[in-house]
């Protein structure tokens, strides 16, 4: 069944998807500290160098501020990665035929398992819908609380409902084994 292949082809897109997610919310997390110091810095609580010398204190601000754009170019570019990998997860989504109206057992099955594996790929779609909102607004705000709220959010996949798939896998899995053994069940 090509459905299972899919599914095989999810599994490692997925775990490329957690590495991406992670490397996110260091970024994330690296992002929300550069951006508060940069808010919050005050020149006047250093020494008298950097008090009495504007041009220090523009080279200084500067340099915190290259930074901290680097680290968003960086994490613009790992949200790039993880559209990429739901870009392949749609692909591979969209290559399989499957029967609207299945007559055999099989096609049922192929059927009900299409309709989870798009479940699925829904879910990791509406969390890159998140985290592009998340990057979006993570240097509008200076809450602190807001901003940990966003890095928690795109830590944890909130619109990614990791019990439900597992369940799925589950299931993919004893339909794997129904289909290689020698006798199918009817209907």
């Amino acid at each position: 069944m090509i459905i299972i292949k899919t599914y095989e082809n999810f599994k490692s897109l997925s775990n490329q998807w957690n590495t991406f997610r992670d490397k996110g919310t260091k970024l994330c997390s690296d992002l929300v500290n550069k951006h508060l110091k940069l808010s919050y810095t005050d020149l006047y609580d250093y020494n008298d160098s950097i008090k009495d010398n504007i041009e220090l204190q523009i080279k200084f601000k500067e340099t915190q501020f290259n930074d901290l754009q680097q680290t968003y170019i960086k994490l613009s570019s790992t949200l790039l990665e993880l559209k990429a990998i739901c870009e392949k997860m749609e692909e591979s989504l969209n290559s399989i035929r499957i029967p609207k109206n299945p007559t055999t057992y099989e096609s049922k099955l192929e059927l009900k398992l299409f309709e989870y594996l798009k479940d699925i790929i829904t879910m990791y779609i509406n969390s890159l819908e998140n985290k592009n909102q998340i990057v979006d607004n993570l240097l509008v705000s200076e809450d602190r609380e807001q901003l940990l709220l966003m890095i928690t959010c795109w830590s944890n996949d909130i619109h990614i409902d990791y019990k439900k798939i597992s369940i799925i896998n589950e299931i993919f899995l004893n339909e794997t084994t129904i289909i290689s053994s020698p006798s199918k069940p009817n209907k």
